[in-house]
């Protein structure tokens, strides 16, 4: 499995819209995500756990936990993530149970999870069961499970000092960070 493209909004520690697009990184095997304590490593993975099977990547996050606690009750958590495999490239999008504002009136309203997977076909899966059923008997033919999601990426818990400050697909590589390519998460959590 190749991740391509990860985008979420509302979830762990962040409140906006994050996108971090995996395919800049020039087709590297291997990477290093890296940050200081609380950036939101992570929630990065969180993010791909829960994108392709509906639980976080650790046993003390449950799925009803994922929403930011930054966020208001009119922004929507969703998780969507972009990945190949065996040639095909397939896009998951899932949100979690969670409380929004009425669409009218005052209050909050429980919308339910919601889970649907797209293949480069255009065939479409929707359902929170089809999507499972689909991930579980290897329709979509993953090479990882939850357990080792986590061992497809390198992560170090502080920057190394020649890590740069944020990730940035524009900035032109030197030498050091084209042989091994990182991603260093930061920005602002709220």
């Amino acid at each position: 499995m190749t991740p391509l493209k990860l985008t979420f909004a509302a979830f762990g520690p962040f409140r906006q819209k994050q996108t971090l697009d995996f395919s800049e990184l020039g087709g590297s095997r291997m990477f290093l995500i890296t940050g200081k304590t609380g950036a939101g490593k992570t929630t990065l993975f969180d993010a791909i756990c829960y994108a392709l099977y509906g639980e976080a990547s650790g046993a003390l996050r449950r799925a009803d936990q994922l929403k930011s606690d930054f966020a208001g009750p009119d922004e929507r958590c969703f998780v969507e993530f972009t990945f190949e495999t065996n040639g095909r490239v397939y896009t998951v999008s899932r949100t979690p149970t969670q409380q929004l504002s009425r669409l009218r009136g005052e209050g909050e309203r429980t919308v339910q999870t919601t889970a649907s997977l797209r293949y480069d076909t255009g065939e479409e899966i929707a359902g929170v069961s089809a999507v499972n059923s689909a991930v579980k008997n290897s329709a979509v033919k993953t090479t990882t499970n939850m357990r080792t999601t986590r061992a497809l990426f390198l992560i170090a818990p502080a920057p190394h000092p020649a890590a740069p400050r944020t990730y940035s697909p524009r900035r032109t590589p030197s030498p050091a960070t084209t042989a091994r390519p990182r991603v260093a998460v930061s920005g602002e959590c709220a």
